[in-house]
């Protein structure tokens, strides 16, 4: 995400632990998130806003639940948090492959598992431990 906002010309402010401060910069982040900003996820609970944006406010109250947590969290800090529904698009892929292809985004590897390990990945994604991005191999 950083790297795709970065190419659209974004300054990018990113939330990071201390040990990675040095990893979302070289993806192209300006700076981490201060108080005031706004936290943007594609992994995290849906928030009530995006309840509404579906055009279903009877939903409002499950998401204002899912979120709770980390949109507590994000009150500690002084910031907001919004949660941003990605949809599959062929044409985005399409352009997203392109920038891959050229060298303009670089994928972010954690981990490789080999085929056998299949389960040990998912087990290493599920506990949250990943990274960046898990690869199996044949």
């Amino acid at each position: 995400m950083i790297q795709v906002a970065k190419h659209l010309g974004a300054h990018v402010a990113t939330t990071a632990s201390t040990r990675d401060v040095d990893k979302v910069r070289a993806l192209g982040a300006d700076e981490v998130l201060k108080p005031g900003g706004l936290a943007i996820s594609v992994v995290g609970p849906p928030d009530p806003h995006f309840a509404a944006q579906l055009g279903q406010p009877f939903l409002k109250p499950v998401m204002a639940l899912m979120s709770r947590k980390v949109r507590g969290r994000a009150k500690k800090l002084d910031v907001r948090y919004s949660f941003l529904f990605m949809k599959a698009s062929g044409a985005q892929l399409k352009a997203l492959a392109a920038l891959y292809d050229n060298g303009t985004l670089r994928p972010v590897l954690d981990r490789t598992f080999g085929f056998a390990e299949t389960l040990d990945a998912m087990a290493y994604v599920e506990q949250g431990k990943a990274n960046g991005k898990i690869v199996v191999t044949r």
